[in-house]
């Protein structure tokens, strides 16, 4: 039974009891309580304003910064710097491995590429003096076998005295030569075998002695000759000259053609101290891969490796996580995906951070959706409390999808769906009236309307009781309400 029911009954109760005034007007209010069909409704205004729609998405902070960093040689670790969520900048030693091994590769491959250099230098002295040398070496074989064609031109024509006076001075320059000569050998063995000159030395040395010492023979024997006329041994003597003077100029033209040699000799030390100073570069940079350093700031994930243990190349030693590519990425799902655009601008709340708001914006949108749930990631840039936020945070995120100056919205509450039809109630005095509508961006709680003026009362609460027309009494939202 309602309560206007019971009072009905009452005032009929009372009537047929007795006359009661009172009573009488309270039948009468009750009358026109049944007859009164006016729906108590709740209105809101409809505004201008700037809306802007946004979708709620999820997810977790990462980084394009993660390295896990090891050694670049075998070897076993003596220290480790770092523990489990240290801060490290970049090139900072993290740990160090042996070094005596690699410290004595060092040396030796240094104490190497000294001797390549000394071999260089000797070579090019060898090439810049070996050619003058020779040089001289073929004139004076070329001198000599024109003193012996002179000399058995002479036997053949007989001594004169001017030929014996020459006879005489040749012995004595030739004399004076063999005494150069070897002066000159013994010196060059001396410093041949001090190691300050090349063997080569010695030998032009040697080949220049010998020649003086068959010039200085020649010589005798051809004063010899001069004094005692010729004869016919001394005429085979003088040949015999001639014949050894053609080898030896040949020898000291064969002798310059191994020219190219000095040039050759210098090219191959030139290699040889190329890679020497490689084997150095090499061998420092295996002692310094023995300090193994984090590639960038970050911080340490994860426990490292202790001291003590034998690493090879490849091993990690410790994971370093960088801060600067720190990034928000989203799941968004394939219904909403299309209406996101690189650049859209994105709200990020982090509650591990007592809910600080970050903003940020889409960089890139996978283009394929994972396998369950088929939602799409979608990566946030952020800048702000880059210090503080660590990869696998979780992030709550509102992308906005867009944004209309001057909407006129309502709220969401205002609007009726029935199938296909859009409408809600705006009031004419005390009538409802139905307008059908459209609806456009959305942001919480309000909704953007076509087809309505801004500031227009419309109805939030007891529309679906009505119909056009349906006569309406607008009640005082409840607080809380």
């Amino acid at each position: 039974m309602t309560q206007r029911t019971a009072l009905i009954l009452a005032a009929l109760f009372t009537v047929t009891g007795c006359v009661d005034r009172g009573a009488q007007e309270q039948a009468k209010k009750t009358q026109q309580l049944l007859t009164d069909t006016t729906i108590p409704v709740t209105l809101a205004t409809s505004q201008s304003m700037t809306l802007t729609e946004s979708l709620e998405v999820t997810g977790a902070f990462a980084t394009s910064e993660e390295s896990s960093v090891g050694p670049g040689v075998p070897g076993r670790l003596t220290a480790v710097y770092v523990r489990d969520g240290d801060v490290v900048r970049a090139g900072q030693a993290i740990a160090q491995q042996e070094t005596d091994d690699l410290t004595t590769r060092l040396r030796q491959a240094e104490a190497q590429a000294m001797a390549a250099s000394s071999q260089l230098q000797q070579a090019l002295s060898d090439a810049k003096v070996g050619p003058t040398k020779s040089d001289s070496n073929v004139k004076a074989a070329q001198a000599r076998l024109s003193q012996a064609k002179a000399r058995y031109e002479k036997a053949k024509n007989g001594s004169r005295s001017e030929e014996l006076t020459q006879a005489q001075w040749g012995v004595r320059r030739t004399k004076s030569d063999l005494e150069t000569a070897r002066a000159a050998l013994d010196r060059a063995t001396r410093l041949f075998a001090e190691g300050a000159i090349a063997k080569v030395d010695v030998e032009t040395a040697q080949n220049r002695f010998d020649n003086a010492q068959a010039a200085y023979e020649g010589a005798l024997q051809s004063l010899s000759i001069a004094e005692r006329a010729t004869r016919p041994e001394d005429l085979a003597a003088a040949l015999q000259d001639v014949r050894a003077a053609e080898e030896s100029l040949r020898s000291a033209q064969a002798d310059k053609r191994l020219d190219v040699l000095y040039q050759q000799r210098t090219q191959a030390a030139e290699a040889n101290l190329m890679s020497a100073q490689e084997a150095v570069r090499l061998a420092r940079k295996a002692l310094g891969d023995a300090t193994i350093r984090s590639p960038f700031n970050g911080r340490v994930s994860g426990k490292p490796l202790q001291a003590g243990t034998y690493v090879a190349p490849g091993a990690t030693v410790a994971t370093i996580v960088g801060g600067a590519g720190i990034y928000f990425e989203a799941t968004v799902p394939e219904s909403k995906v299309a209406r996101i655009l690189p650049g859209s601008p994105v709200d990020v709340t982090v509650d591990a951070l007592g809910g600080a708001k970050i903003t940020g914006a889409v960089t890139a949108i996978n283009p394929v959706a994972s396998g369950q749930g088929r939602v799409f990631t979608v990566r946030v840039s952020v800048t702000e409390n880059m210090g503080a936020l660590k990869p696998g945070m979780f992030a709550r995120g509102k992308v906005k999808l867009g944004t209309r100056p001057n909407a006129v919205v309502v709220p969401e509450s205002a609007i009726v769906r029935d199938g296909e039809n859009i409408y809600l109630f705006t009031v004419e005095g005390t009538k409802a009236k139905r307008v059908p509508v459209k609806l456009g961006l959305q942001d919480g709680d309000s909704i953007e309307v076509s087809g309505l003026e801004p500031g227009k009362p419309v109805v939030v609460s007891g529309q679906t009781n009505l119909v056009d027309g349906s006569a309406i009494k607008a009640e005082t939202p409840k607080k809380g309400a």
